[in-house]
């Protein structure tokens, strides 16, 4: 069996990161109530980056955000 996905293409990744999709995907309200000062958290699948610079300022600077995505620029549009 052949399986086929497709990701969203690294170009489009800015329509993804715009104040829209913050008031309706808040991060702080996702998370909030997760995340503390301190901690190291993890952002895997991160893309723009929108949930780890949130993370970070909920971690303050005695935090860490490891923040991972594996799609660059030269991967295939699906």
């Amino acid at each position: 069996m052949i399986h086929s996905f497709h990701v969203c293409p690294w170009w489009l990744a800015r329509a993804l990161d715009n104040p829209i999709r913050r008031l309706i995907h808040n991060p702080e309200k996702i998370l909030g109530g997760y995340i503390k000062p301190g901690q190291t958290v993890l952002d895997l699948g991160c893309g723009s980056g929108t949930f780890t610079i949130a993370m970070a300022k909920m971690v303050g600077e005695g935090g860490k955000v490891i923040a991972v995505d594996i799609q660059d620029e030269n991967a295939p549009d699906g």
